[in-house]
């Protein structure tokens, strides 16, 4: 399971599980940084909006592909699927 945030100086976020502390029942993730925007208004589970009216799409695929049994893990990729921005006349 990973976790997409976004601060609250825009950046994205990613956390990744990695252990339960059951004395204060709470996940421990590891956080990364996803690139280097400071836009991002709203994320869903692989779609993001930033604040130019874009609306962007990501590889969310976790398996990656198989190689002779090996599991090779997915590039991230972003995408630019849609521009909700307006243009004034």
């Amino acid at each position: 399971m990973r976790i997409d945030m976004i601060r609250t100086d825009g950046s994205r976020w990613r956390g990744e599980p990695i252990r339960y502390d059951r004395e204060s029942n709470t996940i421990i993730l590891r956080e990364r940084r996803v690139g280097s925007r400071n836009d991002w208004v709203a994320i869903g589970p692989g779609l993001g909006l930033t604040a130019d009216g874009k609306v962007w799409n990501w590889d969310t695929e976790r398996l990656g592909q198989y190689r002779e049994g090996q599991l090779i893990p997915s590039r991230f990729r972003s995408k630019v699927v849609a521009d909700l921005s307006v243009t004034a006349r």
